[in-house]
């Protein structure tokens, strides 16, 4: 819960967001997308908003779009939503000792607010819960981080694909593809040539044999 006095204040709360904002121009991205593509399938704007607001999974969201356009009966789209995002069951299991000794509220908030990249990069830095009341609040504050900058690159990203999608329409299909490639190369290049790189680095140098003439 990162509108929590107790977690933004705390110094790991910082340290999440840190850790998170190389990943922001990507999770914006494929918002931008996600909001273009609800108003140019036919929803209204109140009704792209609250699916922003409500579902807050892109996944499903694309998922769902053209079964509501095809008017697919209501139990279809909600099933079809439930197992795109079954791996979060996974997730908050996972979750579970790190948190349970919040409030059933904040846990439930908690749950919202994490996605694929926040749980991974918590899970990455915490590898086992606490049983100590400063370590967990550490934790807590840190998911917090993480979970706020993803939340808002998301709703602003979407918001702005909703309330501005005239100027996508013009572009047509360039717009999606430039888009596309940003999310390329703002989420997955990044980790692939850091990787690339830090192999390299870490690679020791041939030995070439030397002959005399």
């Amino acid at each position: 819960m990162f509108f929590k006095a107790e977690n933004y204040r705390h110094p790991a709360f910082m340290e999440g967001l840190r850790d998170l904002a190389p990943q922001a121009p990507g999770v914006a991205a494929w918002g931008l997308m996600t909001g273009v593509a609800m108003v140019n399938s036919g929803m209204s704007v109140f009704e792209a908003i609250a699916m922003t607001l409500f579902v807050y999974a892109g996944s499903s969201q694309l998922a769902a779009l053209p079964l509501i356009v095809a008017g697919a009966p209501v139990w279809i789209i909600f099933a079809t939503g439930f197992c795109v995002n079954l791996r979060f069951m996974v997730f908050s299991l996972h979750l579970r000792p790190y948190l349970m000794h919040l409030p059933r509220l904040e846990r439930m908030v908690h749950g919202y607010l994490t996605t694929d990249i926040s749980y991974v990069l918590f899970t990455r830095r915490f590898t086992q819960p606490s049983d100590d009341p400063a370590e967990q609040m550490t934790q807590a504050a840190s998911l917090a981080g993480n979970t706020c900058i993803v939340w808002i690159s998301w709703m602003v990203a979407s918001f702005f694909g909703i309330f501005w999608p005239t100027s996508f329409q013009i572009l047509g299909a360039w717009a999606l593809q430039a888009l596309c490639v940003w999310w390329v190369f703002c989420v997955h290049w990044p980790a692939h040539a850091c990787a690339f790189l830090r192999q390299l680095w870490l690679q020791p140098l041939p030995s070439w044999p030397i002959t005399c003439p």
